[in-house]
């Protein structure tokens, strides 16, 4: 059967997150049509995947770069091979219910939308927002479509989601929750030994939501576009989106 969900999280320095992942993956029995990319980012010591399903894909980045989600989503999208993305954080579970609801949905997704999720917080069994880092996307969308998570955000905490989203709508394309799934949060399994200091993306944020907003407001104007566009970077007021992808060091670790 040809993969239609490929189901990509990625994990740093949390082996207890790992090996409760692990559990939910082995009760789902290798599901027919879904695939689970595994990225270890940057782990030091590496984390020990051998907990895992013989079915799940593991890999592993070699360069330690601080708060590295976005490589480490573009890594998976890169390595996937379903017709749907399904990016999640760790402290984030899936249980096999949910997960055949959200496969029988597939058929009936748009490629043009990326989807959000309802989530329980597990400590309290208390329904919460769904958030910006559990979205399913399509994959050649993702691939080709322009709009991929944005590396130059890798290294410093915060807003990588936003942005994503933000040059998701700017590129004419919608966000929905979907319905009837429903992710559980444990917010007992935080990183907890990086900074989460803000200051620093919360100003590329800025920036790359300048240029977002010039490129729109002038796209009918290519030449002149690109003049401008390339003046307000040089004047520090707009920041254009990475030119990298994977821009660091990985191996397969199985």
């Amino acid at each position: 059967m040809s993969i239609r969900l490929s189901v990509i999280l990625h994990c740093y320095n949390n082996q207890a997150a790992l090996v409760k992942q692990a559990n939910i993956f082995q009760s789902w029995g290798n599901p027919p049509g879904v695939e689970v990319i595994f990225i270890d980012d940057g782990s030091s010591p590496p984390l020990d995947v051998s907990v895992f399903p013989n079915w799940v894909k593991p890999f592993r980045i070699l360069d330690d770069i601080p708060w590295n989600q976005p490589g480490a989503k573009n890594l998976g999208a890169s390595q996937a091979s379903g017709d749907w993305l399904f990016f999640y954080d760790a402290d984030v579970f899936l249980d096999i219910k949910n997960l055949a609801q959200l496969v029988a949905y597939l058929p009936g997704l748009q490629p043009s939308v990326l989807y959000r999720f309802a989530r329980i917080w597990v400590q309290h069994e208390k329904e919460i927002d769904s958030h910006t880092n559990c979205q399913i996307v399509h994959r050649l969308t993702y691939l080709c479509g322009g709009v991929t998570y944005d590396e130059d955000m890798s290294g410093s905490y915060g807003y990588d989601d936003t942005l994503f989203e933000k040059a998701w709508l700017f590129s004419g394309r919608n966000i929905q929750v979907l319905s009837g799934i429903t992710l559980r949060h444990d917010t007992d399994m935080p990183t907890t030994v990086l900074s989460r200091d803000t200051s620093i993306n919360g100003r590329k944020l800025q920036l790359k939501l300048n240029y977002l907003w010039v490129h729109k407001l002038t796209s009918q104007f290519s030449g002149f576009s690109r003049r401008i566009l390339a003046l307000a970077t040089k004047l520090g007021w707009a920041l254009p989106p990475s030119s990298k992808r994977v821009g660091f060091r990985w191996e397969r670790s199985d």
